[in-house]
């Protein structure tokens, strides 16, 4: 991740770091019909499991009459709620992702990047998260997010974004915006460029590819 790169160059000598993010296609979406206000995309991984307990019996109950999908193996891994759907299994995300109002990344563990994030981020989402779901991304602002770690303050973000139409188109802009800075395929190629000796690549590229020279 970004983050462990950073703290590479503080005891890297004679050495070259290059971040090698995760990249997605870009998938923003102009469509407004949403049928869900929250979505989940995880497997069965037990930091997913437990986040999802955690959002379920703290965070949920202070959110009535919201609509809920979980899709990945983790939804096997939680009991029905009223407003929820489960899909374990799904072909194309794409649909799911333009018809959820926002994302949620509830997890209270974990390392690395979250690509769960970076996903949501291609699709031009917004996101409500734990402070765990932007370890590996060095930028902990104006990144289309919404950070919250107490259970009332999740909620309370989830409700800021869903009543608050400005707020949320803010959100996506942010999202977009980060998204092509980060995790785009432009990006992505550049800093292939950069690892095979591209000067001009290097050059557009120096302040987000973690490079130190020892």
């Amino acid at each position: 991740s970004e983050e462990e790169s950073l703290f590479l160059q503080t005891v890297g000598n004679h050495a070259v770091f290059v971040n090698r993010a995760v990249y997605f296609p870009k998938r923003f979406s102009e469509i407004r019909d949403f049928k869900y206000d929250l979505l989940f995309v995880g497997s069965e991984n037990p930091f997913n499991v437990e986040g999802l307990h955690w959002f379920f019996y703290k965070v949920y109950p202070l959110l009535p009459k919201c609509k809920l999908v979980v899709v990945g193996g983790v939804a096997d891994s939680i009991k029905d709620f009223p407003g929820l759907k489960k899909f374990p299994h799904i072909k194309n995300l794409a649909p799911i992702y333009q018809k959820s109002k926002m994302v949620i990344c509830p997890l209270l563990g974990g390392t690395g990047l979250k690509v769960k994030v970076a996903e949501a981020l291609s699709f031009g989402r917004p996101i409500v998260t734990t402070r765990w779901g932007l370890t590996g991304i060095a930028e902990k602002k104006d990144n289309g997010c919404l950070v919250a770690d107490e259970a009332s303050g999740f909620a309370d973000a989830i409700y800021r974004l869903s009543q608050d139409d400005a707020l949320l188109v803010q959100k996506e802009q942010e999202a977009c915006t980060f998204f092509e800075k980060k995790f785009s395929f432009g990006k992505f190629s550049r800093r292939l460029d950069l690892v095979f000796g591209n000067a001009d690549s290097m050059e557009d590229d120096a302040d987000s590819c973690s490079i130190s020279y020892g």
